[in-house]
Order: structure tokens, then sequence, then C-alpha cells
């Protein structure tokens, strides 16, 4: 149970990270940090697979072994399991289980020197629900043959987003058309193509109303990426 938390943790985490999702968390318990870690809002009532969390950049002029010791000897201190520490991609995560939240702490050192990561807190379910909706978007489907990886839907002030991870075995210039095709006949209209990059990618751009959709093509190894975007502005 551990294992698979703090992965879903560090995966999201590190894609809002990228994507600078805004928020504040009133309604989540917030992980005390001393006066040396700074530490500031990433992303609120975000879910990813039926899993809600929120998230907070952190960082520190100290050495990671320091921020280190000091998340597992806070959570040490608390009643319940040990707080866990795993190395992923170059990261290293302190988690532990608190009732239905796993909090993990996601270190790494940083290119101005100390500590830079991402402070997350999860709610798990009281089963872990299968098969939990990952659709597409309501007129649009996915190409054949693909499998969908993840979902996950963020909240901000007058926006709602939603992002899909899908692969399959499709070339990128199938999948261009199939979406070219399919959003076509939802009433969307091509704002930008990019064609296919050297490398092997091809961005497209898409308009209906007050929603916009990205859908971002990549062939990786043997396999083609998908990941489409989907924001909604109320």
């Amino acid at each position: 149970m551990q294992s698979r938390s703090w992965y879903r943790c560090f995966s999201l985490g590190v894609a809002l990270w990228t994507c600078g999702v805004a928020g504040a968390g009133e309604r989540w318990p917030v992980v005390p940090v001393p006066e040396w870690i700074s530490a500031s809002w990433v992303a609120e009532e975000v879910v990813e697979n039926g899993i809600p969390m929120t998230i907070r950049q952190i960082s520190s002029r100290r050495p990671m072994t320091e921020v280190k010791r000091y998340f597992q000897e806070l959570w040490r201190s608390d009643a319940g399991p040990e707080p866990a520490v795993n190395e992923f991609a170059g990261w290293l995560i302190v988690g532990v289980q608190r009732g239905d939240l796993y909090l993990t702490a996601q270190l790494r050192e940083s290119t101005a020197g100390g500590t830079a990561g991402l402070l997350a807190v999860s709610r798990l379910p009281a089963v872990w629900r299968v098969g939990v909706a990952l659709e597409a978007p309501g007129d649009m489907d996915h190409p054949p043959s693909s499998v969908v990886v993840s979902r996950t839907d963020s909240n901000r002030q007058n926006e709602r987003a939603t992002t899909w991870v899908l692969t399959t075995d499709a070339s990128v210039q199938f999948c261009g058309r199939y979406y070219r095709s399919r959003l076509a006949a939802g009433s969307w209209h091509l704002r930008r193509d990019s064609g296919i990059s050297g490398f092997g990618t091809r961005i497209m751009d898409f308009v209906r109303n007050t929603e916009t959709m990205t859908v971002t093509i990549s062939r990786i190894a043997a396999e083609t990426v998908v990941v489409v975007h989907h924001v909604v502005r109320q």
C-alpha cells in the first residue's frame, strides 16, 4: 500500500510542479515546516485516478540529509507506522500513512545549492477502487488499442482542467489524423498544428467556446504516448 501511495504522489507532484497549478490548502491538514524550510502552495483539490491530494513546493538552503531527517523525526514522533524512505528517478522520498492520509516529502539537491522538493498529502479511500473512470471528454474517444495510464483533475479559480495520459501502438501520424477528425466532428476548431518534429512529436491546439484542448503525441521507443489536456473556463 505504501509504495503505491508515494508513487502516485510523486508522479502527480512532478507533473504539477512543471505545470504550475495554483491554490491554497484550507480544507487539508498542513504539514508543519521549520523557518529554515520555505513552502508555497502548488495545487489544491487535485484528483488523480480518484485519489484527491494537495501539494506544496518546498526549498531550503540546508543539505538534503538534514531536510530528510526533519521529516523523519516529525512523522516518527506521531503515533502510527514508521516513515518509509525510498529513492526513485533521482528523488529521495520520505512517506508515512496517518489514518486515511498519506504524506510524502519528495526531495532532491537544488542546482543553486541546498534542497528542493515537494510536500504532498493524499487522501486514501477506505477501499482501493478498481476500474476508476478514465474516460475521454464527452464527445471524444481514444485511438484504437490505446491504454489510459492516468487521469488527473484539477480546479483553480474560474478554471477546471483534466489531463489524460495514454499509450498506443498506433503511429504519431495515425493519432494526429484520428484526433483532428474526432474533434472536428465535435465542433472543435484547430488553432495550431506543429506537424511532426524531428524528434517525432506533434502538438495540436484546439478551441471550442470557453474550452481549450492540447493534444501532444510523441513516439517513445516502441510506443506512442499521448497527453490530452482539456481546460474549461467558467
